[in-house]
């Protein structure tokens, strides 16, 4: 069985949600080392469906300093 310390530990270094960190630590049967892995391993999966999505709204924004010595130009990019 999971404790609480448990969850509160691995979600302390890995800040990922307290339900995610339940899960692995279940799936890990409790096993702190293998529940970090099963953490990583689903934070790749996710990552990868979520490379494929195309960005098709967003904003170009520039900054440019009142010295004019220092400048800006970001792009942020989203989903929707």
């Amino acid at each position: 069985m999971v404790t609480i310390e448990q969850i509160k530990q691995l979600r302390e270094e890995t800040a990922v949600s307290i339900s995610e960190c339940k899960k692995a630590l279940n799936e890990a049967k409790g096993d702190f080392v293998k529940a970090k892995e099963i953490l990583k391993k689903w934070g790749k999966d996710l990552a990868g469906k979520k490379s494929s999505r195309e960005t098709s709204k967003g904003v170009v924004e520039s900054y440019i300093h009142p010295n004019k010595k220092i400048g800006v130009l970001l792009e942020l990019s989203c989903e929707t």
